[in-house]
């Protein structure tokens, strides 16, 4: 119902129907028209790609390769290294840059690794082939291969899935300058300044032991295949904004070979979601315009004092709770905001 309802407003926002929109629901409805004209998708083919292709080619240094990989947050490149910023784990008062293993094209290092899937890692190092030779890399099966064997050394240095669940082994901070001394075959200061982090005083490292190991991989792998490796994460990030040789091509690895799923989405359906997922917030201004009215939140509020009161009543009716106990549980229901539309 919610996608239908979604498929609706940013149909009529994108014909001009309907009220006049706010800046923000306008901008999804235009996102929305845009991933709808396939014709126009089609008749571009790999040209949009062709500024950022250009960057890579041009990165002939480790410098120029890690600061494609620090602006990565915000265009379709990919990374050796993750990184995001969230609350400290150890100092919730503050925020944190995060940075973390990261560089594998497969779901986990296990594909890899283990003779169980070397199946689907013979169909990847197709898909990355395939994908090379849209955007037109020269000689794109020999640079599949390599970047697959890049991205196997990668998977042997970094940790397994059991290791970097545990919060007290991925708690590492480190100055910029120690990070650099203890990972040093890779250009710090050029990434973190090209993630717009460059001013940062401290960094949490995750997978702390890996970094050492994948930035000596960095450093000894040859340039055309960093490049190659560019240039195939960024067509396959890119791919579900492209023509239909590249949609199609992605869906048959990613999709199909890789989680069983048989038929692709109508476009419709894929539009909807890369809109919802990328501008959410304008569409759900959007989406109260139109379906959540004021008497709905009136409605919705009263409900949820309905049940803060039967809260309450429950509390006064524990036969296991003394007086003072039932006291401090009535401030938490007290307490509650009613965070809805």
């Amino acid at each position: 119902l919610s996608e239908n309802q979604v498929h609706a407003i940013l149909g009529d926002l994108a014909k001009g129907a309907g009220p006049q929109p706010a800046a923000s629901p306008a901008k999804a409805a235009a996102f929305y028209a845009s991933f709808m004209d396939e014709a126009r998708a089609n008749a571009l083919g790999a040209q949009p790609l062709q500024g950022d292709l250009a960057k890579i080619r041009a990165a002939t240094s480790r410098e120029a390769l890690a600061r494609l990989m620090g602006e990565a947050a915000v265009n379709f490149q990919s990374a050796l290294f993750g990184l995001y910023i969230d609350a400290d784990p150890k100092a919730p008062d503050r925020y944190a840059v995060n940075v973390f293993q990261a560089g594998l094209g497969l779901p986990d290092r296990d594909y890899y690794l283990q003779p169980s899937f070397a199946e689907k890692k013979a169909k990847y190092e197709a898909y990355v082939a395939d994908m090379l030779k849209l955007v037109g890399w020269p000689d794109p099966a020999a640079a599949a291969k390599a970047v697959v064997a890049y991205e196997t050394a990668i998977a042997r240095d970094s940790w397994s899935r059991a290791e970097r669940r545990d919060p007290e082994k991925t708690y590492n901070p480190m100055t910029p300058a120690a990070l650099q001394r203890y990972a040093p075959g890779f250009p710090w200061a050029a990434y973190l300044k090209a993630a717009e982090v460059g001013g940062v005083r401290q960094v949490i490292v995750n997978e702390n032991t890996a970094f050492p190991k994948l930035a000596k991989t960095f450093a000894a792998t040859p340039t055309p295949t960093l490049q190659a490796w560019a240039a195939f994460h960024l067509a396959d990030n890119a791919a579900p904004y492209l023509s239909e040789p590249f949609v199609q091509a992605r869906f048959d690895f990613r999709s199909k070979a890789l989680a069983g799923v048989e038929a692709q989405r109508e476009r419709w359906k894929r539009a909807v979601a890369a809109v919802d997922g990328a501008m959410g917030e304008a569409v759900g201004q959007a989406y109260v315009d139109r379906y959540f009215p004021p008497e709905a939140k009136a409605k919705i509020d009263a409900l949820v004092g309905d049940l803060k009161i039967a809260m309450g009543r429950r509390i006064d009716e524990l036969s296991w709770m003394s007086a003072a106990t039932k006291a401090e549980a009535r401030k938490k229901p007290a307490n509650f905001t009613t965070k809805i539309g």
